[in-house]
């Protein structure tokens, strides 16, 4: 028996597991991205959980299946918490969810400003032949 890789909601893992069990707001972990593999048998996946007000957290998951031993598969995962972002949905010209994205909760601003100089803002004046032979000679 070998493990789907193709899932991206709990509504098609509902559909290809006959026996799974649910505890709790599984849909809580968002898919940002992933690719997979069935034939190759690997999947690279980023999911976030936002965290209201505050920021995310972001899981990243590498499953490889081991060729030696199938169908058992190495996992390697990284977690962290990135604050001041929220989960944002990306819709193609339909409005049909293609993607999600990380997005700042901070507001950016921008500031303008004007410095006056209090010197002379003509351009210097150009050298003569007479002054470049004074700065030479030292005089």
């Amino acid at each position: 028996m070998t493990k789907p890789l193709n899932n991206t909601s709990s509504e098609q893992a509902r559909q290809q597991t006959s026996d799974l069990e649910i505890f709790g707001d599984v849909d809580a972990w968002q898919l940002i991205c992933k690719a997979s593999s069935e034939s190759q048998g690997w999947m690279k996946t980023t999911k976030a959980m936002e965290i209201e007000g505050a920021g995310c957290l972001v899981q990243t998951e590498t499953l490889q299946q081991e060729k030696a031993r199938r169908p058992q598969y190495s996992i390697s995962q990284s977690l962290i918490f990135i604050p001041n972002v929220k989960i944002s949905q990306v819709c193609d010209q339909d409005g049909k969810l293609i993607g999600r994205k990380l997005e700042s909760t901070l507001s950016t601003l921008r500031f303008e400003y004007s410095v006056k100089s209090e010197k002379d803002e003509s351009p210097p004046p150009k050298p003569t032949p007479s002054s470049l032979r004074k700065s030479e000679s030292g005089l």
